[in-house]
Order: C-alpha cells, then sequence, then structure tokens
C-alpha cells in the first residue's frame, strides 16, 4: 500500500476551511499501468471547473490558490489533486461535502482521460473526515 492511501485512511478530508463551511479539499488519485497493473509515474494530473475563480475572490485564501494547480504522480503512482467546494448540513448533524471539477489525466505514451469527479462519486461525499480516492488505470497507446 502506498503512503498516499494509507494517509487516506487517518487524515481529515478538507485542507482548509473558514467558518462558512467553505475550502479546499483533497482528493486522492492512484494512477496505473491498465496492461502492467504497476504504478505509473509523473503523470499530470489537473483539474478543470474546480473553483479556482472563485477561490481568487477570497481574500482570506488567496495563498491556497497554488492547490489547484497541475500535480505529477509520485514514485507510486498517486498524488492529492484538489478543488474548492463546501459542506452541506444534513438532519441528524452529518455533514456531505460537494464535489466538483473534472480530473484530467495525461501522460506520454498513454491515451488521456478526463473524469467529472461529480459523476464518479456523486454530487457529495458523505463523510467530513475521509478523503476520496479514486483509481484509474491508463491504457498505452497503440504504436
Amino acid at each position: 500500500m502506498s503512503l498516499l492511501l494509507a494517509f487516506c485512511l487517518v487524515t481529515l478530508s478538507s485542507f482548509a476551511l473558514t467558518a462558512d463551511g467553505r475550502g479546499v479539499f483533497r482528493v486522492a488519485v492512484a494512477v496505473y499501468d491498465s496492461k502492467a497493473f504497476k504504478p505509473i509515474q509523473g503523470v499530470t494530473l489537473s483539474m478543470k471547473d474546480a473553483g479556482a475563480d472563485e477561490l481568487k475572490q477570497r481574500s482570506d485564501m488567496k495563498d491556497l490558490i497554488p492547490m489547484l494547480e497541475p500535480k505529477k504522480t509520485g514514485e507510486y503512482g498517486d498524488a492529492f489533486v484538489y478543488y474548492y467546494g463546501g459542506f452541506t448540513s444534513e438532519t441528524g448533524g452529518k455533514y456531505r461535502r460537494q464535489i466538483r471539477g473534472t480530473l484530467v489525466i495525461e501522460k506520454e505514451g498513454f491515451e488521456s482521460m478526463e473524469v467529472d469527479l461529480k459523476k464518479y462519486f456523486g454530487p457529495s461525499f458523505d463523510s467530513d473526515t475521509a478523503i476520496p480516492l479514486i483509481e484509474l488505470y491508463l491504457k498505452q497507446k497503440s504504436k
């Protein structure tokens, strides 16, 4: 198990929150070669529609804008990507985290991929303490 996956099991989901329940949230991503079933290092992970424009308008969170920039997967094929969102409360004091953004996955020699996180996880994530994890298997390009 990679350190990222272990970290997901024991850490809080939000990176930074304000009193209004809005903040920057993380999603754990693990990328594997679909043929070799091995992690792929150096995959570029970027987010579209992740709330960067909204975050730029918040003077109290402007220093977090770089968190929404593209990331590269590490040795174990994993990385965190971030989006700006918020919590919604439900009856019984339970909170759900709104999910947003499209994850764009690119690596030379592999087919590119886009994943709408709202379709993948649903419109909200039902825990205020767990980190959503997405495992992806990239196909090598035909030669």
